[in-house]
């Protein structure tokens, strides 16, 4: 049976990608890790994993060099508001610590279990943002997703010669529970959909749509790759 994982895969995007992979590989079994329960209605394995948790990131890394992975799927993130002359130490080292330290951890030992167990056509996708290259004013945000494009770059040019794929998403303003904690009212989500140029907020499933299309077989000469989603925002900002 083949594995595939999904890293944050409780809630938004990574919600909507677990439930386009169950419908498209129901045969697979999906490792959902997140550090919030999930409640899906099909078969699936969860691993609660707290990522700023390095003694819980060791103890996954451990557990999945035994799991042949398929596809690895890491839409894990959070955002918070914060100027960059008030930003701490620590909140810096925690936003990183989530989104890019553990993460290496993580894709590390999948790259050798997939090399070691000879993994037909796998994949490794991670959910970066627009704002890995456009400024966004939350910096230890922008600088982690930006370190992550780069580190999938690394493993795609490293992991390449064994037939192991590794692409970046890059959405834009998607209409999660992230975006609606930030744009709080229906005031505010008008407001800014109205920047887009498509003049509407992305829906998870259509960045789950791209993911989806990643870890496939359609996807087979694409490697270190960066996809924009984002409506056309990144053409105006």
């Amino acid at each position: 049976m083949e594995n595939i994982i999904v890293i944050g895969g409780s809630s938004g995007i990574g919600e909507a990608t677990v439930k386009k992979i169950h419908e498209n590989y129901p045969s697979s079994k999906i490792i959902v890790v997140d550090k919030k329960e999930c409640n899906y209605d099909f078969e699936y394995e969860f691993y609660k994993l707290d990522l700023s948790n390095n003694n819980e990131v060791l103890d996954f890394v451990n557990y999945i060099k035994n799991v042949p992975v398929k596809a690895l799927v890491n839409s894990a993130g959070y955002q918070e508001n914060m100027d960059i002359l008030d930003l701490s130490y620590d909140k810096f080292r925690e936003m990183f610590s989530v989104t890019l330290e553990s993460i290496f951890l993580i894709e590390q030992a999948v790259s050798n279990t997939m090399i070691d167990k000879k993994i037909a056509n796998a994949s490794i996708v991670n959910v970066t943002s627009i704002h890995s290259n456009i400024i966004r004013e939350i910096a230890h945000y922008s600088s982690s997703k930006a370190a992550l494009g780069m580190l999938t770059k690394e493993f795609a040019y490293r992991l390449s010669k064994y037939n192991i794929r590794c692409n970046s998403v890059l959405p834009g303003s998607i209409n999660t529970p992230l975006l609606q904690k930030d744009l709080f009212n229906d005031k505010l989500l008008e407001e800014a959909a109205q920047q887009i140029p498509l003049k509407r907020h992305g829906k998870p499933e259509e960045i789950a749509e791209v993911v989806l299309f990643l870890i496939s077989n359609k996807a087979s000469y694409i490697t270190g790759s960066e996809i924009v989603v984002d409506g056309g925002l990144s053409l105006v900002i």
